[in-house]
C-alpha cells in the first residue's frame, strides 16, 4: 500500500493491466493485507457524498479505482511461500487460461498455462527457504523447449528496494501534471551547496572502512 504522489503503486499495476487489455485481475494477498481488498471495494456512502456534494472530480477518480469492465478478485496466500506458490493460490481462479504475472515493482513476464504437460509451478520442488519459485519453474521449462523472453526498453524501478522507491518518487513527482513543475523546481534547490552543507555525499561505493 505505499503510494507514488498521489497513487498506490498497486494501483498503477492495475491501470497497467487495464491499459494492456486486461478485465479480469487476480490479487494474491496475506490476512494482514485488507487495505488492498477495501481500496478496491466500491464505496457506496463515500461517492454519495461526493456526489451529493458536487465533487465531480473526486468522485471520477474513486470510481477510477476499478472501472466498470474490470474485475478484480481477491485470494488469499496462507504461507509467504514464494512467488511460484502464490501463482498457485490464484490458480482455481484462472484454471487454463493465459495469465500475466505482475507484481507491484516490476513487471515479470507473461505465462501461459498449458495443463496438457502440467502446471510447472506445481512441479517445481521448494528451492531457497522452502519457496517455490518462477525462475526455477523457467529453467525446468527450459531443459524442455525454447523459453522466450522480451528485453524491455525503457525505465524501471524496483520499489521493493528503498532507494529504487526514492527514485520512483523523485520522477513521478517530476512528471506529475499538477505537481510537477513546483517539485521540479524544488528538486533543483537541493543542488544548493547550503543544502549539502555537512552532510556526507560519497557513494557508498567509494567508501572504505576506517
Amino acid at each position: 500500500m505505499l503510494p507514488l504522489v498521489d497513487k498506490l503503486l498497486i494501483q498503477y499495476i492495475v491501470n497497467e493491466c487495464v491499459n494492456a487489455g486486461i478485465k479480469e485481475i487476480v490479487l494474491v494477498t496475506h490476512s494482514s493485507k485488507n487495505a488492498i481488498e477495501n481500496h478496491f471495494d466500491t464505496s457506496f456512502e463515500l461517492e454519495a457524498t461526493l456526489e451529493a456534494r458536487v465533487k465531480r472530480q473526486l468522485l471520477d477518480e474513486v470510481q477510477a479505482v476499478c472501472p466498470k469492465e474490470v474485475t478484480i478478485m481477491h485470494v488469499r496466500q496462507g504461507q509467504e511461500k514464494g512467488l511460484g506458490h502464490a501463482v498457485l493460490c490464484a490458480k482455481p481462479l484462472v484454471g487454463d487460461e493465459p495469465f500475466a504475472v505482475v507484481l507491484p515493482d516490476v513487471i515479470l513476464d507473461e505465462y501461459t498455462a498449458d495443463q496438457s504437460k502440467e502446471n510447472l509451478a506445481a512441479m517445481t520442488p521448494p528451492g531457497v527457504g522452502d519457496e517455490i519459485q518462477l525462475t526455477d519453474a523457467i529453467d525446468m521449462l527450459m531443459q524442455d523447449e525454447t523459453v522466450e523472453a522480451f528485453h524491455m526498453t525503457g525505465r524501471s524501478h524496483d520499489c521493493g528496494d528503498k532507494l529504487g522507491y526514492a527514485k520512483a518518487f523523485v520522477e513521478y513527482g517530476m512528471r506529475d501534471k499538477a505537481l510537477g513543475e513546483a517539485f521540479t523546481a524544488y528538486i533543483k534547490t537541493l543542488n544548493d551547496t547550503s543544502f549539502t552543507d555537512g552532510l556526507d555525499l560519497t557513494p557508498l561505493s567509494e567508501k572504505t572502512d576506517a
